[in-house]
């Protein structure tokens, strides 16, 4: 099962019974592995929602602990998914305060002013990563997925339209993966001998995004990193269509919607 937001966390980013409920029953209709749904690493700058599931403070283990041990139960295994918003989220979510990226580009859809994130905070969010899969690990999961796809943070920083940086950062791709390579390099260490998995947007569909050419040359490097398997996917919030698509969906890629930002038809921007 791939992870989807539910909006069924607690307030605080426990979890909640409803959640608690809502995994069981997939995990009982037989689904091999469920990767729950993402959890905020670095709380309230990297929600991208509310509510929003969290993983960020040991306070939230023994929740995560209840619902592992539901999922197996059921035999399934268990995956928690590691998340940063970036870019792609609201001033209400991240208690009033700028959303960061890799680059000061609003996205096209939430159209907050981001501010580019400092490499002390970079370093210190690398740490985050590594923390929070530690804290999966303890709570019983038997694997972890970093989100580095649809334009959250990770993606911002792997794509050319989302980075514009002039630092060690960002410009070639070798730059652009600094980064993510180092925020799996914690997720590797802090998760122990549970696989890790990445996933990427391999294509993004956006002007000067990252495209599959560099998605092939990006995947040798987070394995070396310590990735153990790939979730590959496609798009980013400005092509909604690409990662959710409708029945209406063109096979070479393009929108299907003629104007706007193509994340929906009525869209107007």
């Amino acid at each position: 099962m791939a992870p989807m937001e539910s909006n069924m966390a607690s307030a605080d980013g426990s979890v909640s019974d409803e959640m608690l409920a809502y995994y069981t029953a997939r995990a009982a209709g037989g689904v091999g592995m469920v990767i729950v749904e993402y959890a905020c690493v670095d709380r309230p700058l990297g929600l991208g929602g509310s509510p929003q599931l969290g993983i960020d403070d040991d306070r939230f283990i023994a929740g995560h602990r209840r619902l592992t041990a539901a999922i197996a139960a059921h035999g399934a295994r268990s995956c928690l998914q590691l998340f940063h918003a970036g870019r792609q989220t609201l001033r209400r979510f991240t208690g009033g305060a700028a959303p960061v990226a890799a680059s000061a580009i609003a996205c096209r859809v939430y159209r907050e002013e981001p501010r580019e994130i400092t490499v002390p905070e970079i370093e210190e969010l690398v740490t985050k990563f590594g923390l929070a899969a530690a804290r999966a690990v303890a709570a019983g999961y038997d694997a972890v997925e970093i989100h580095g796809a649809h334009g959250y943070l990770i993606g911002g920083f792997l794509s050319g339209a989302g980075n514009r940086r002039t630092d060690a950062y960002g410009g070639t791709l070798e730059n652009r993966l600094r980064f993510p390579l180092a925020v799996v390099s914690a997720v590797r260490q802090g998760a122990g001998d549970a696989p890790v998995i990445f996933r990427l947007s391999a294509e993004e569909f956006v002007e000067g995004g990252t495209t599959l050419d560099e998605a092939v040359r990006m995947a040798p490097a987070l394995v070396a990193a310590g990735a153990d398997a790939l979730h590959v996917s496609t798009g980013t919030a400005e092509r909604m269509d690409c990662n959710v698509d409708p029945v209406s969906a063109r096979r070479d890629g393009a929108s299907p919607w003629p104007i706007g930002c193509g994340r929906w038809p009525a869209c107007r921007c």
